[in-house]
């Protein structure tokens, strides 16, 4: 009966003991949320830790990603710029005023002086010229490249006449200024004898071919067909009815 006893009593002192710290638990969480949300809404900003630190810093005056409150992310002191050697200097120059890739502060990249540019003999002198006035391929300043004079196109003989003419005036392949190529007058076509007379005749109205203006080729008349003796009387027939191998038209079996 006593160990009995003893048991239910060690029991119900468990129970009570875990409802005591079950409440003790709650009571707390009612506590903490209570005081975190007056915090949150009274002097606490959304999303920091106290009411003066702003989020992601680690103090009240100190930035994201800086060491201290003056230095800037990824900077050597408070003045110093990233990837410079001093607070003046830009990155990938060996001083203050000295640009990338030049050897004085005046010198650009690529120059042998200040005023030189790149590939010239001096400061007015272009690339590829012989003087600060001649251009490249030129004999002188004023004549063009591949001409003999400053006026002279290339492959002219004189200032006016055009490549390939004997005269300003005259075409190519010309003989004259107004007879065409392949002509013998100005008027007259290539392959004529005349200005009026087509190629490959005899006169200006007669066809190739043909004996007169009006007899085919092949005709011995205007009238008379290819191979016919007449104008009626067709091919191997001996007159105009009779068919051939026939002595006549109407002849009876």
């Amino acid at each position: 009966k006593i160990t009995s006893r003893c048991g239910n009593l060690s029991q119900n002192l468990k129970e009570k003991a875990r409802a005591l710290v079950c409440r003790w638990g709650l009571s707390f969480l009612a506590k903490w949320f209570h005081l975190l949300s007056r915090t949150l809404s009274a002097h606490r900003p959304v999303g920091t830790l106290s009411a003066h630190r702003p989020v992601g810093t680690l103090s009240s005056h100190r930035p994201v990603g800086t060491l201290s409150a003056h230095r800037p992310v990824g900077t050597l002191s408070a003045h110093r710029p990233v990837g410079t050697l001093s607070s003046h200097r830009p990155v990938g120059t060996l001083s203050a005023h000295r640009p990338v890739g030049t050897l004085s502060s005046h010198r650009p990249v690529g120059t042998l002086s200040s005023h030189r540019p790149v590939g010239t003999l001096s400061a007015h002198r272009p690339v590829g010229t012989l003087s600060s006035h001649r251009p490249v391929g030129t004999l002188s300043a004023h004549r063009p490249v591949g001409t003999l004079s400053p006026h002279r196109p290339v492959g002219t003989l004189s200032a006016h006449r055009p490549v390939g003419t004997l005269s300003a005036h005259r075409p190519v392949g010309t003989l004259s200024s107004h007879r065409p190529v392949g002509t013998l007058s100005s008027h007259r076509p290539v392959g004529t004898l005349s200005a009026h007379r087509p190629v490959g005749t005899l006169s200006a109205h007669r066809p190739v071919g043909t004996l007169s203006s009006h007899r085919p080729v092949g005709t011995l008349s205007a009238h008379r067909p290819v191979g016919t003796l007449s104008s009626h009387r067709p091919v191997g027939t001996l007159s105009a009815h009779r068919p051939v191998g026939t002595l006549s038209t109407y002849k009876k079996k």
